[in-house]
């Protein structure tokens, strides 16, 4: 009998000692509490960020009703890539859909980033830079300083790379989420 429990013991103990799945990552819920989550699918590839752990980074900053900025990045020795949009010269305001797209340049832009692959999109760095998407706007609490919202694009180079930057294809980003404690 007391074989029988050493080998149930031992049998328990080599079983806990099996690596353990990591979870399949899934989209931060859509929360409006500052919660300081980022996140979106990115080419079929779910992306989700808590600001608060050190392997990520991001934020938003409304200095003016009329200028957002919110971004979310990856930040390891295995992962550089980010994204970013920018809506300038709109009234940012709680329930606004902000279309942007090349033929509103002067309202707003989004950028993504993979250092990894050297893959850059951004409408300062690549002129023949094409994007259409959307930013809505579905919490902002001036008081608390919490701005919640979806967003989606697609982006890619029309043309020829230019200096510093690979033609890495189109980037589709769907099901965008943020939920941020912003910056004055």
């Amino acid at each position: 009998m007391k074989s029988l429990h050493l080998v149930c013991i031992l049998a328990l103990f080599l079983f806990s000692q099996c690596e353990k799945e990591k979870p399949e990552p899934t989209l931060p819920p859509e929360t409006t509490v500052g919660a300081n989550t980022f996140g979106a699918i990115v080419n079929g590839e779910i992306w989700s960020f808590d600001l608060n752990d050190s392997d990520f980074s991001g934020g938003a900053s409304l200095p003016l009703d009329d200028l957002l900025t919110v971004s979310g990045s990856f930040h390891s020795k295995e992962r550089e890539e980010g994204i970013s949009l920018v809506i300038s010269k709109l009234i940012i305001e709680e329930g606004g859909v902000y279309k942007l797209s090349n033929s509103e340049a002067e309202s707003g832009w989004f950028s993504y980033s993979n250092f990894n692959s050297n893959c850059i999109f951004r409408i300062n760095i690549n002129e023949n830079t094409i994007y259409n998407g959307k930013v809505e706007i579905t919490s902002l609490n001036k008081e608390r300083k919490t701005i919640s919202g979806r967003f989606e694009f697609e982006i890619f180079l029309d043309g020829e790379p230019r200096t510093g930057t690979n033609d890495c294809g189109v980037i589709t980003v769907k099901s965008g989420r943020f939920d941020i404690k912003y910056n004055n």
